[in-house]
């Protein structure tokens, strides 16, 4: 049990990094979307404009934040934080507060969910 905390992130820098990291590109993800996608669209079309530009934002806020958190540990959760986030906006109707602030709780609970997945694999693998 003690070697898999060992594998798990757990300095400090590196988890507000991670959450600071995907709340941003939730809540620009959402603001992204909110600006692209009408309210009147089909559900699905806005799903997959709402995801495409959260991979866009994801990627380069991810590139933004590698040389501080690392490459692969913030590339992953943040693009499928983008995603979630702007599927999520993309087929709701926000206002641009309610958009972000949306985008930013996607995306903390996409890290939450990525974080807890990987102590499950690391313990059941």
């Amino acid at each position: 049990m003690t070697g898999l905390f060992l594998i798990m992130e757990r300095r400090p820098y590196f988890l507000l990094g991670d959450l600071l990291v995907n709340a941003a590109v939730g809540a620009v993800s959402g603001l992204v979307a909110l600006w692209l996608v009408p309210a009147f669209w089909n559900d699905l079309l806005s799903s997959f404009i709402g995801m495409v530009a959260g991979m866009g934002v994801g990627l380069v806020l991810g590139v933004a934040a590698m040389p501080f958190l690392g490459a692969f540990e913030v590339m992953l959760p943040a693009i499928l934080s983008g995603m979630i986030a702007g599927m999520v906006v993309g087929t709701s109707e926000l206002n641009s507060s309610s958009a972000a602030t949306v985008g930013a709780l996607v995306g903390l609970a996409t890290i939450a969910g990525t974080y807890g997945l990987t102590f499950w694999s690391q313990r059941h693998g």
